[in-house]
């Protein structure tokens, strides 16, 4: 799976998705149950992820770092472990409201051109801004509206130039 990024404004499905050029998200991290990937996250601080509190298995978390394509080595990765899980205390699976967890790593990432921090903004944005999002799976949610699905589902989606 090659990390995809779409964009999103204000309805809840991707929008322009395709796949993203290597490492262009270091910020971005994949989280596995197992050998099942289960999530995306956000490097936010050198021992912080935060990603969906769905993600929660009750169970330690593989974390990857540095990664692009999920199946391919390219000895950019880190791999390491969650130390904790923090879900948000009022997450409410079945409304989704409050959806956001941090998860605390066992091993500090190693900040270099592929493991970055997300650079987050110093206040918050209009209401009416476009989001940039990024993750590994498809990048149409909607697919029966004659809106076709990204026909890579393994590969990362990122906006295209000057979106």
């Amino acid at each position: 799976n090659d990390l995809l990024m779409s964009m999103a404004q204000d309805n809840p499905r991707m929008l322009r998705g395709f796949q993203c050029r290597e490492h262009s998200q270091p910020w971005v991290a994949a989280l596995f149950d197992g050998t099942r990937f289960r999530c995306t996250g956000t490097l936010i601080h050198n021992q912080w992820v935060v990603t969906a509190a769905r993600c929660n298995t009750g169970r330690t978390l593989s974390v990857r770092l540095g990664e692009h394509n999920l199946w391919h080595l390219d000895w950019s990765e880190q791999l390491t472990l969650s130390s904790r899980v923090i879900p948000h205390p009022y997450y409410n699976s079945s409304s989704s409201q409050n959806n956001i967890m941090l998860v605390k790593l066992l091993v500090p990432a190693t900040l270099n051109r592929q493991v970055e921090l997300l650079p987050l903004p110093r206040s918050c944005p209009r209401p009416d801004s476009t989001c940039v999002l990024s993750g590994w799976g498809t990048s149409i949610f909607q697919i029966g509206r004659g809106a076709k699905a990204n026909p890579n589902p393994k590969a990362r989606v990122c906006p295209r130039e000057g979106d």
